[in-house]
């Protein structure tokens, strides 16, 4: 089999959408696999314009030689060349390969314009190494998938095109047309995963084997369709039971365990949040969804929580840190006081009933519950618990601790932005904005 710029062509009106790219933008290493993805597009893409992007990690002493060898290459087959450099964080808690993937594709959304498509040169190769990974790593039905073809990117789509293209292959039209690219040494190390998967494990695969590149292929393509499947069927189930990024208890009790698991996975994606183990998975079922309903379970992975709440599943990312200091004061004409990592600010505003002036003149301490404040809210003829306010406002119980609450000579004046005790209210007063403000219902 080989591999021509004709059968790009047929890769690319399978992947492509109706509208016409704006420009290709090549993801160039200098390795093999771009050098051939950018000089067969360059042949084939007619009016569209190619630009190749050449990520410089710095992370060796030949990066510089490298960048000036894709640059070279570009310019003799007329094809707009440029560089980004980056600075990889070795303490992000990435690892050195994910670090490095999140790196280049920071530097790619700032390069993508409307339409634009992101080509980069994953091969069939990649693919089985992927898949085998994922399946190794117990990555359930998504890794058996492998890497997309084709999804939206930024403002544009991000596109493999040799996703059905062997290494071989590939070799052969590097030899046929006389290119050349450039070897990383870091391919031959097998203390990584993916290098010991192919050197070790795929060629003996392989010589046992010999159609194993073609068949992961098909698995993973129908792992695909299946997942697409579970899509669509978690589309017709997320109006009915999901909504401003909360379950319903009582509708998804209904589903089968398959379809809770489903729409889980769903909300969780939608929300950006990285998927739970089937162990989390299960926990979620059996110790949220069918708590009690005066539990308050909590299930917790990497920085993602799952709790309830009366009838609802709440999925949180936050963590949030009040600032322990009850002595800095909040007060009239003074800068926004800062509550702390995820909490906001607090500022005052004027307003037809509201705060005393003298009283936001003279400012007040801010703090956070100790347990047993009381405030006569407006509107009020008597006392109220603050945590009884909480309970019939339908405060979520793990926000309670982060609301804050305003003291002027020890006396309670105002929960945050929601009340406002009677005794210290006059006309054309001041009252409490609480500025990017998180959940708290």
């Amino acid at each position: 089999m080989t591999f021509n710029t004709q059968k790009l062509e047929n890769y690319f009106s399978d992947l492509i959408d109706k509208d016409k790219p704006a420009r290709y933008v090549v993801g160039y290493s200098g390795g093999i696999d771009s050098t051939v993805l950018l000089h067969a597009i360059n042949k084939m893409t007619g009016d569209i314009p190619v630009v190749a992007v050449h990520i410089n990690h710095q992370l060796i002493p030949q990066a510089a030689e490298w960048e000036k060898h894709c640059r070279k290459f570009s310019e003799s087959i007329s094809v707009e060349f440029l560089s980004r450099k980056v600075i990889i964080d070795m303490n992000s808690g990435y690892g050195l390969e994910a670090a490095s993937r999140k790196g280049r594709y920071d530097s790619f959304k700032q390069l993508i314009r409307k339409n634009d498509y992101l080509l980069t040169a994953h091969n069939q190769d990649d693919q089985v190494e992927t898949v085998l990974l994922n399946i190794f790593r117990g990555c359930g039905l998504r890794g058996i998938r492998g890497i997309p073809a084709s999804r939206k990117f930024f403002e544009g789509r991000l596109v493999r095109p040799l996703l059905r293209v062997s290494r071989n292959e590939i070799s052969e039209y590097a030899k046929k047309y006389k290119l050349s690219w450039i070897e990383d040494p870091s391919n031959q190390y097998q203390k990584y995963d993916r290098n010991f998967l192919r050197h070790k494990i795929l060629a003996q695969l392989k010589t046992r084997w010999p159609a194993v590149n073609n068949n992961v292929r098909k698995t993973s393509e129908l792992a695909s369709e299946i997942n697409a499947e579970l899509k669509e069927i978690a589309f017709i189930d997320a109006p009915l039971f999901y909504k401003n990024n909360q379950l319903d208890i009582r509708a998804i009790k209904n589903l089968s365990p398959a379809r809770q698991k489903n729409i889980l996975r769903y909300a969780l994606l939608s929300l950006g949040f990285p998927l739970p183990s089937s162990i989390k998975l299960n926990q979620i079922i059996n110790e949220v969804i069918n708590a009690r309903v005066d539990r308050q379970p909590l299930v917790q992975w990497s920085d993602v929580q799952v709790r309830r709440y009366r009838k609802k599943i709440y999925f949180l990312s936050e963590y949030f840190q009040p600032k322990d200091n009850n002595i800095e004061k909040i007060y009239l004409n003074g800068p926004n006081w800062q509550l702390g990592k995820g909490l906001g600010s607090l500022s005052l505003e004027k307003s037809d009933i509201g705060i005393k002036r003298s009283i936001a003149k003279e400012g007040f301490n801010v703090t956070f519950r100790a347990g047993g404040e009381k405030i006569k809210p407006l509107g009020s003829g008597y006392s109220r618990k603050v945590k009884k306010l909480f309970q019939e406002a339908a405060v979520v119980p793990w926000m309670r601790e982060n609301i804050p609450l305003l003291f002027y000579e020890g006396n309670l004046v105002a929960v945050a932005d929601m009340w406002l005790d009677k005794s210290y209210a006059a006309d054309n007063g001041y009252i409490i904005r609480w500025n990017e403000r998180p959940k708290i219902h």
